[in-house]
């Protein structure tokens, strides 16, 4: 008999501002909505409510990006879950217990039966870690105990889908294609499009760094763009190459300010009038399309910035050069683009076996 037990979704759950007046785990915690009707509720004791939503109250205060406070939200409260399972307060978790629950959530299957992938347990983990984080610096924790366990690995793998030189070339020319005669409004957003595919294929940025942009973070006469709001809140430069930089030149002083309307009035100082989540659903929308178009395997926004790190390899790059150019911490995220196919270890296999000369 499989004993690992099976963990239901989290969905987005509201925040409930609760009294901590007293721990009793028995006791229902219902928010009311406007119209008295009750909504859905964490599950959890009071006590933990309170806590959780002064958890997230705090990570907002100090400037967390929307992204990380929701993801957050999702799956801080599965921790206090386990803790309050095995009879205990948050209050009282031991590195045994930090240990705990990374090792449930290995053993913990989805509804198909399969497990977890390890980048998704890493995520949970550093989501209770960030919330025992919060306990200790308000003194419920004497220590953050998630702070002296082990992590599970995530494995560094080549990113799927990654196009050849050529194939890249295809799909920006299948972008290239914006006009539609006799459909202004499809035509601007295409073209928008075009002008963000360049941009990130270019300088490798993020598709949240790409929406977070206003138009003076863009330096068209040195090629640089300014990145203000990067992952985790990272401040670096990036570059453009000389078509990339005339393309947005272009688009900056010549299409940008006939493209501006009262429909796009409240995102007016983005440099594509759009936040991450709409900008990142239109890309995919179009890349679906482009790589339909010109027949090459599909790719999302993020695809842009892992062809970029692979063909700055394959063309010689330091991998030094390509860890500032994408902006990565660690290394050993740039490292993985050196992890190359069987057709080019063969293809080198070949050119270089002496018996393959015949």
């Amino acid at each position: 008999m499989d004993s690992r037990k099976t963990y239901p979704k989290i969905e987005h759950p509201p925040v409930n501002t609760v009294s901590s007046s007293g721990p009793d785990r028995h006791a229902p915690v219902v928010e009311r909505s406007r119209g008295g009707a009750p909504r859905k509720t964490l599950g959890l004791t009071p006590y933990h409510e309170a806590l959780f939503a002064s958890f997230i109250g705090e990570e907002t205060a100090r400037g967390r990006r929307p992204r990380g406070v929701i993801g957050l939200r999702i799956r801080t409260p599965r921790f206090i879950r386990f803790m309050e399972d095995r009879g205990r307060r948050v209050s009282e978790t031991t590195t045994q217990d930090a240990y705990a629950y990374q090792g449930s959530l290995l053993d913990a299957t989805k509804e198909d039966g399969t497990g977890y992938e390890s980048n998704t347990i890493l995520a949970y983990v550093i989501a209770a870690h960030s919330f025992c984080a919060y306990l200790a610096r308000t003194g419920v924790l004497l220590d953050n105990p998630f702070a002296h366990i082990h992590r599970v690995r995530q494995p560094k793998k080549l990113p799927s889908g990654l196009l050849r030189e050529s194939q890249m070339a295809s799909l920006l020319t299948a972008f290239h294609d914006w006009d539609i005669k006799g459909n202004l409004k499809e035509a601007s957003r295409r073209y928008l499009l075009h002008v963000a595919a360049e941009l990130q294929y270019a300088s490798g940025l993020r598709s949240a760094e790409v929406a977070a942009l206003t138009s003076i973070d863009v330096d068209t006469e040195r090629a640089l763009v300014y990145v203000r709001d990067g992952k985790q809140g990272s401040q670096r430069i990036a570059f453009l190459t000389d078509y990339a930089a005339e393309v947005l030149g272009l688009y900056l002083r010549v299409m940008r300010p006939h493209l501006y309307n009262k429909q796009k009035e409240v995102q007016a100082g983005r440099l594509f009038f759009t936040d991450y989540d709409r900008f990142n659903h239109l890309m995919n929308e179009e890349l679906a399309r482009a790589c339909s178009r010109s027949g090459v395997p599909k790719i999302t926004s993020h695809g842009f910035r892992h062809a970029l790190g692979y063909h700055l390899l394959r063309g010689g790059c330091p991998l030094r050069y390509i860890q500032a150019i994408l902006g990565h911490k660690n290394i050993a995220n740039t490292e993985v683009y050196t992890k190359v196919d069987v057709a080019d270890v063969k293809a080198v296999f070949d050119a270089c076996h002496p018996r393959m000369h015949g």
